[in-house]
């Protein structure tokens, strides 16, 4: 028999994001625990978050589901007795991103993303923060029961903002971790089920503090396997992160041999959290082989999600593969 699904009404805070939305929504239409519900995109941009819901409900047709998909730009018509509200949004866009990596490089700053600490966080956070101490009360007078789920940049300082300015339970959440398990797996040839890793840290810096592999020890298996290579020569070349943008592992390594512990693998976030690796000089983040984000690539980037949308919506490419994205896990556990 076919489930009746939850009915739950689930709000996607920028839904009109090529990068995030098809995504989290290929991975939401996937449950038949979930089907019937009804999902608002909310976005001021309503043009690319109908575009999102045209690939939306071609994926649901493909999944057999029977959800309401619409966009909106009213935010009381989403909110009001919402459920789960999904936030990937980014106050000021592109253009505001690019002063954050131009200003302070007149200072002798080389960011290599801008999105979390440093000026270019400082600066992202200060956008950010009224947007979503507004949201969050909003949210708590239209729906005081609903469970957020933030994906938006710096993670700490804005999943705070909503724990400060509401009494809505709210939780940030990040692919980092599964780059950590993705690293371990390729190191030892292995599945995701067969390692157990306990972190701790914030969001785009924590350490591995321990791990096992196949129920050993990891840290001495580790360090039998790289003996005098180092990670990037043990997995032969850098890696594509979730986000699609390319990381080496040089700065892991040194904090490894350095500290005993693995890191977060994506060196590009790290190094933010070390200022000597990026100032004075750009050349400084060579030695470690730092990758920087540009908002040209983002824009690429997004111009390329746009039109896999898109084609999603013209039925020309199927879903997504199920991500390693927790925020419908965690809907369904709810």
């Amino acid at each position: 028999m076919k489930s009746t699904g939850s009915g739950a009404k689930i709000v996607m805070v920028g839904g009109g994001s090529y990068n995030w939305m098809p995504r989290i929504l290929s991975d939401l239409l996937r449950e038949e625990e979930l089907d019937n519900g009804e999902i608002l995109l909310l976005d001021p941009n309503i043009k690319a978050a109908r575009e999102v819901a045209a690939a939306a409900a071609k994926m649901a047709k493909h999944f057999g589901r029977r959800h309401r998909i619409t966009a909106t730009k009213s935010a009381e018509t989403a909110f009001r007795n919402a459920d789960f509200v999904v936030v990937t949004i980014s106050t000021g866009d592109l253009e505001m991103m690019a002063h954050d990596l131009k200003i302070p490089e007149k200072y002798g700053i080389f960011a290599t993303v801008g999105d979390t600490v440093g000026p270019g966080g400082w600066s992202r956070t200060l956008r950010n923060v009224p947007v979503f101490a507004a949201m969050a009360r909003k949210i708590e007078r239209l729906a005081p029961q609903a469970v957020i789920l933030n994906y938006t940049n710096p993670m700490a300082a804005l999943t705070a903002t909503i724990k400060e300015t509401s009494s809505l339970r709210a939780v940030g959440l990040c692919h980092g971790v599964f780059g950590a398990y993705h690293l371990l797996e390729k190191i030892f040839g292995v599945s995701e089920g067969e390692l157990s890793l306990n972190f701790a840290g914030v969001n785009h810096f924590f350490w591995v503090l321990d791990f096992t592999v196949k129920g050993q020890p990891g840290y001495p298996l580790l360090r039998r396997k790289l003996q005098r290579k180092t990670l990037d020569e043990l997995l032969r070349e850098g890696e594509t992160d979730a986000a699609g943008f390319h990381s080496h592992h040089v700065l892991c390594d040194a904090l490894f041999r350095s500290y005993g512990y693995l890191g977060y693998p994506g060196d590009r976030h790290t190094c933010e959290f070390f200022p000597q690796f990026l100032t004075p000089k750009e050349s400084v983040l060579r030695k470690y082989r730092l990758v920087r984000t540009t908002t040209a690539e983002r824009a690429r980037n997004r111009e390329s999600a746009r039109q896999r949308t898109l084609r999603l919506a013209a039925g020309e490419e199927a879903p997504f593969p199920r991500s390693r994205e927790t925020a419908v896990d965690i809907i369904m556990a709810l």
